[in-house]
């Protein structure tokens, strides 16, 4: 009997623990159904009504060729990087065997695969190249 009471006392305080951590959320102004992020998201996606200026400033040409210049160059260093990256894990599987494998393998493999997804997001954001007669 002692123990059922305390299983219900227990039950009781992690339900409050619960309702008032939501609570607490929804206080604070924090959303917590990915339903409603996602609205969220699609509204400051559409443009901004007439006489309402957007929050980011608009970027000039020459700010725009020098930022498609940075982010190519960090590109080019960073391929070099996983190149350098690719090799030295094949040297350490090289030396290796299908019975031992280190640490440093599955290391230099997660940043081998960290460094491949910052080139491709970066390359996402590079406008295409125009064509020859100037269109793209």
């Amino acid at each position: 009997m002692l123990d059922a009471k305390r299983v219900r006392q227990a039950a009781c305080v992690v339900f409050l623990a619960m309702a008032s951590v939501a609570a607490m959320h929804v206080l604070a102004g924090q959303d917590i159904s990915p339903g409603r992020r996602d609205f969220a998201a699609q509204a400051s996606a559409q443009p901004a009504p007439q006489g309402i200026e957007p929050l980011t400033p608009a970027i000039s040409e020459k700010q725009k060729r020098d930022l498609l210049k940075y982010n190519f160059g960090q590109m080019k260093k960073d391929a070099e990087e996983l190149a350098t990256l690719a090799k030295s894990l094949e040297d350490d599987l090289e030396h290796s065997n299908q019975n031992v494998l280190s640490l440093g393998v599955i290391s230099k493999a997660e940043k081998i695969e960290k460094l491949a997804k910052k080139i491709r997001s970066t390359a996402k954001e590079l406008p295409p190249e125009p064509l020859p007669d100037g269109r793209r």
